[in-house]
């Protein structure tokens, strides 16, 4: 399979820069799948599942919050504000940021405060659900 170029950023760190032969992002709509030559574009990432294939067909899945991708016929970049390999995901916290988010949906907030705390509960569900897998 035709490989292209990832540059996979988060805000803390370079997480990847190197070949892999397709990609899967979360965006607002689903997931959005990706191969080599694929038509340029620019989309939101939301918080969720990142999967991208390397060469010898190992899939690798990190965790992501918001940021945005933008593909070209021959790389993708990504940014987001955090990358995640699901090892370095602590189950306890992830609990606790998912319940502290619930609680705070349910309070009466702004309309900026309520996305914030949507955006915080899709990522601890994906930590979650990332690390329930790996163990």
């Amino acid at each position: 399979m035709k490989s292209f170029k990832l540059i996979l950023i988060g805000a803390e760190r370079l997480y990847y820069n190197g070949p892999c032969t397709s990609l899967t992002i979360p965006a607002p709509d689903g997931e959005q799948g990706i191969l080599a030559d694929h038509t340029p574009m620019v989309t939101a990432v939301v918080p969720g599942e990142l999967r991208f294939t390397h060469e010898d067909g190992t899939v690798e899945t990190v965790v992501v919050s918001q940021g945005f991708a933008q593909v070209n016929h021959a790389d993708v970049v990504v940014l987001s504000e955090t990358v995640e390999r699901p090892e370095e995901i602590d189950a306890n916290r992830a609990r606790q940021n998912y319940e502290d988010a619930q609680e705070a949906l349910r309070q009466r907030l702004s309309q900026r405060e309520y996305r914030l705390n949507q955006a915080a509960l899709a990522r601890a569900l994906s930590e979650l659900k990332v690390n329930t897998v790996r163990h």
